[in-house]
């Protein structure tokens, strides 16, 4: 899970709302004792971790990314910019394949989070979005056409 070479990879974005908050550069060294509070933070995690759905006992990495995600998103809403950092950093450090989170929503609302594995932020800039209309909207625009 630890990759202490991620140099040869994609850079790490967090998204609000498809707007670019944080970025994990692989090609910056992780200070000693940013590096040691990660390390704290991962045996914490090995004696398991509470989430919406109960406690696991042993977290896989994927259950641990979407943990550190989650607390990633919330410090940003609450202002907290340090927690937020580190949080991108457990990830971008530690999930050398994640490349993006991105969370929609309103502070005070529901939050959608989404991990993204298989495309970066820069490839996810040139695709066309899939925009489909209802039957409604098309009946509309039938109307007008007329």
């Amino acid at each position: 899970m630890k990759n202490k070479n991620r140099a040869n990879t994609a850079r790490l974005h967090i998204l609000v709302n498809t707007l670019p908050v944080l970025v994990y550069d692989p090609g910056i060294p992780v200070p000693p004792e940013q590096e040691n509070w990660l390390i704290r933070m991962d045996h914490d995690m090995d004696q398991g971790i509470t989430t919406d759905s109960g406690f696991i006992s042993t977290p896989s990495a994927l259950e641990r990314a979407r943990l550190v995600a989650n607390t990633l998103i919330s410090a940003l809403l609450e202002d907290n910019h340090k927690l937020a950092m580190a949080m991108c950093t457990w990830l971008g450090s530690r999930i050398p394949e994640l490349q993006q989170v991105r969370a929609r929503g309103q502070r005070g609302g529901r939050i959608d989070l989404e991990l993204v594995f298989d495309r970066s932020f820069e490839q996810s800039r040139r695709e066309q979005p899939l925009r489909m209309k209802t039957r409604k909207a098309r009946q509309n625009q039938d109307h007008t056409a007329m």
